[in-house]
């Protein structure tokens, strides 16, 4: 989806579910410029006082603190067709190589991490990252895996916008890997089948995936123990999916299998979080709506927004539906989200996840939610931004995970 234009000085009108989780958004208020022409000064001057006014801009949207009352508009299900990316190659399509010439390269995660069938052999699929190991401190460092955005189908390690965040945590003392993973329609990785296969690249490989590359770094020599994971849209997804997951799986990945394989934290730029969830947004341009409805069809594979009966649906794969009630062995995980005001993720995604975690109690010192006011950058774009929030609004978006992270660290 393309960036929106933030053009408008006219207020943005509060929806229903707004409403109900009011301090999702702030009342957007605009500059005035009054004029102090005589009565008798001439036209000319009046129209070029105007021209003199200010630009107005949208205001600050505070971090979110009442209670949710309000659920997400749920639309029913209409025909539709999830391919909307096709047709993509059939067989054989062999992956686009990485780049040799841009260190560091891609290097594959270790074997034992790598896909497995389910009777646990090894796949053709090649899990890789690129290491941004610090320069100082060590021998071990907390690992901070980045996963690039691109609506689940596109994007690489090799994404231009990714590396000033691998730089700055490799400054701040992190182990960094910036890791691929498998992609839908009509993306691919070294490896992965074609897309004649209707299973490749959709869920669960994508989660799949991340959950091993999570397990690869936490048992990397370089690692302390310690993992925290920072995506991008589709890999913000992700990393909200495989912090939420406290299942366990005794197949590949063998997630949570001898423990709490889940990242000790995580950032998410941006991110899906309620895929079925179809509110339509008053950005004062285009909705980014359709185009996110497009991406959840393609990605999940299907039309099914929630089955009432409890089957498979764009619902049971969404990474709020693996969020409960936390418990002693298994807490919640601190938090970072993140999106711009006219994001094109569409802004009720963070609504949804702020509401889902006032109505489960979570403790909110363990989670902070930013939108960056007057903003429509998306994910890593935003990397160097000021977050615009109360108090000190020349803190960037980089400065605002560092923190985070530092803090919640053990």
């Amino acid at each position: 989806m393309e960036p929106i234009d933030d053009n408008t000085s006219e207020s943005v009108p509060e929806t229903p579910q707004q409403k109900a989780c009011p301090t999702t958004r702030r009342i957007i208020v605009r500059e005035a410029f009054v004029s102090a022409c005589a009565v008798a000064a001439s036209i000319l001057c009046v129209l070029f006082a105007i021209k003199l006014a200010p630009p107005v801009r949208a205001q600050g949207t505070p971090t979110p603190t009442p209670t949710c009352t309000a659920t997400p508009t749920i639309t029913p299900t209409p025909p539709c067709e999830p391919s909307v990316f096709g047709p993509c190659p059939t067989s054989p399509c062999p992956a686009s190589p990485y780049p040799t010439g841009s260190p560091p390269l891609a290097t594959p995660i270790p074997d034992e991490f790598q896909p497995q069938d389910e009777n646990g052999e090894r796949t053709a699929v090649v899990l890789q990252w690129r290491v941004y190991e610090p320069t100082s401190g060590g021998p071990k460092w907390p690992a901070a895996i980045i996963l690039h955005e691109g609506h689940f189908a596109t994007g690489s390690p090799f994404s231009g916008l990714l590396l000033q965040p691998a730089l700055d945590l490799q400054k701040a003392g992190y182990y960094t890997l910036v890791a691929d993973f498998p992609l839908a329609p009509c993306g691919l990785i070294q490896g992965q089948t074609c897309h004649d296969d209707p299973t490749s690249g959709r869920p669960p490989q994508q989660t799949n995936a991340v959950k091993a590359i999570i397990r690869a770094a936490r048992s990397d020599p370089h690692c302390n123990g310690k993992v925290v994971v920072i995506g991008g849209s589709g890999g913000a997804s992700h990393a909200a999916f495989v912090a939420f997951d406290t299942t366990v799986t005794n197949v590949w990945p063998f997630w949570n299998s001898t423990g709490d394989d889940r990242p000790d934290a995580i950032v998410c730029l941006s991110g899906a979080y309620d895929f079925p969830d179809r509110t339509p947004e008053h950005y004062g341009g285009p909705d980014p709506l359709p185009g996110f409805m497009e991406i959840i069809e393609s990605y999940t594979n299907t039309c099914v927004r929630i089955d009432p009966n409890g089957g498979p649906s764009q619902w049971t794969v969404s990474p709020l539906y693996m969020l409960h009630q936390p418990t002693s062995d298994r807490p919640f995980r601190p938090a970072l989200f993140i999106n711009s005001e006219h994001d094109t993720m569409p802004y009720h995604q963070i609504v949804d996840m702020q509401c889902a975690l006032e109505n489960l109690s979570i403790d909110p010192a363990l989670y902070r939610i930013i939108t960056i006011p007057g903003d429509n950058e998306h994910a890593f774009a935003y990397w160097d931004t000021p977050d615009g929030q109360p108090g000190n609004a020349t803190v960037l978006i980089a400065g605002d995970v560092l923190s985070f992270l530092d803090g919640h660290l053990p």
